[in-house]
């Protein structure tokens, strides 16, 4: 091999760089220095399904809108411009242009957030609006067949924890009390189970109204008020009480002490939620018709 043509070079090492080359190197390193490091896909990378991570990763860059075509130029997708150099990239990401191309897209995404948002909270009133006509219906199409359901309440106590509670056994078996036709709607309905929900007594009287009906005050033997499901204007509107409703019986209203609710004696679970409540502190044996509560006080 000739090495004659090659100043200043030895056996075995390349030749002294040319201006050219020189030049190239130069450039690729201020191009590393303004990257920091950072690779840029390819234009093409974010389009293959198994290309995933590319296209994530894209939107945590420094400069998510540059990206390399197929020849390996530098392109912005926001201002739909090509690069040869990354320091013609830095000054375009410096200029007027690409600045207002990046509000421009941010004033867009807003408009599209704040359509996005309208949009769904006018689907959620629409379904409101559906879901309460179809309740109203509901409770028009309910047909009360006038039996109060027998109610056995009983003060119970934790043996670990020494809470209070009350068991509560409710019978909804009609024992041939109805006629045929209140059979029929309690047949149609037997896909369904009581449900109980606690409520004070402002609300008590919205929904039942104030009227004053003697049975409503009777008390059992531990002292709480049974099938209370009216409000009068003598008893206190600050009140708790707990309603067992099942269609097509009447409901019942029990008064509950000022105290809080435990859910478990044993875990001491604070009550959070009516769905929690129904799901714990409920059982309905469908068999027998009994709907049984229990609960515990802090």
């Amino acid at each position: 091999m000739d090495y004659q043509n090659r100043a200043g070079s030895k056996k075995g090492a390349g030749g002294i760089a040319s201006e050219s080359h020189s030049n190239l190197q130069r450039r690729k390193k201020v191009e590393e220095l303004l990257r920091e490091g950072e690779q840029v896909p390819y234009t093409f990378q974010d389009e293959g399904i198994s290309n995933n991570n590319v296209a994530s990763n894209s939107l945590a860059r420094k400069d998510p809108y540059i990206y390399k075509n197929h020849s390996g130029k530098l392109v912005c997708k926001l201002c739909n411009t090509m690069h040869m150099s990354w320091t013609s990239v830095e000054r375009h990401l410096k200029g007027k242009k690409h600045g207002l191309s990046v509000l421009r897209r941010e004033n867009m995404v807003d408009k599209h957030k704040s359509n996005m948002n309208k949009s769904n909270r006018n689907g959620e009133d629409l379904m409101l609006q559906q879901f309460q006509k179809a309740v109203e219906k509901r409770r028009q199409a309910i047909i009360s067949n006038g039996i109060e359901p027998l109610c056995k309440i009983s003060k119970i106590k934790d043996e670990e924890s020494g809470l209070p509670g009350i068991s509560i056994q409710v019978d909804y078996n009609t024992r041939g009390e109805t006629n045929g036709s209140d059979l029929k709607v309690g047949k149609d309905l037997e896909y369904l189970k009581p449900f109980i929900k606690i409520v004070n007594g402002i609300e008590l009287a919205k929904d039942s109204g104030t009227e004053n009906n003697d049975k409503n005050n009777k008390k059992n033997d531990n002292g709480i008020n049974n099938n209370a499901t009216t409000v009068t204007k003598d008893e206190d509107i600050n009140d708790e009480y707990l309603v067992i409703a099942y269609e097509p019986f009447e409901n019942i209203g029990i008064t509950l002490p000022p105290k809080e609710i435990i859910l478990d004696a044993s875990s001491g679970d604070e009550l959070k939620s009516l769905e929690e409540l129904n799901q714990r502190c409920t059982y309905w044996d469908s068999d027998s018709k009994y709907f049984y509560v229990q609960f515990f006080f802090k």
